[in-house]
């Protein structure tokens, strides 16, 4: 995956958003039977990282280099106690 693929996940609505992280969690588990740990690691990242991520708020960082102070954690899971939130928890 590549970062715009990351953030072409991040855009889609909720419900297709949990549903395509439901895909890549039952991938990695797939992928974790069979030996490949490095490969199944990556799929339950990109789970995850639809909805908690870290985001660079420096445009410029390129040239200022990355700061602790120009990066935030995003959580754009559903908010608590809803059954949408159970589903982005089981991720």
């Amino acid at each position: 995956w590549t970062g715009e693929e990351a953030e072409g996940l991040r855009a889609l609505p909720l419900e297709e958003r949990l549903a395509c992280a439901a895909k890549l969690k039952e991938e990695g588990t797939a992928l974790l039977r069979v030996g490949d740990h490095s490969a199944a690691v990556e799929r339950y990242a990109l789970a995850l990282g639809a909805f908690c991520y870290l985001r660079c708020t420096d445009p410029a960082w390129r040239r200022h280099g990355l700061r602790d102070d120009a990066i935030e954690e995003v959580d754009e899971r559903p908010a608590g106690g809803s059954p949408l939130r159970e589903r982005a928890d089981s991720l």
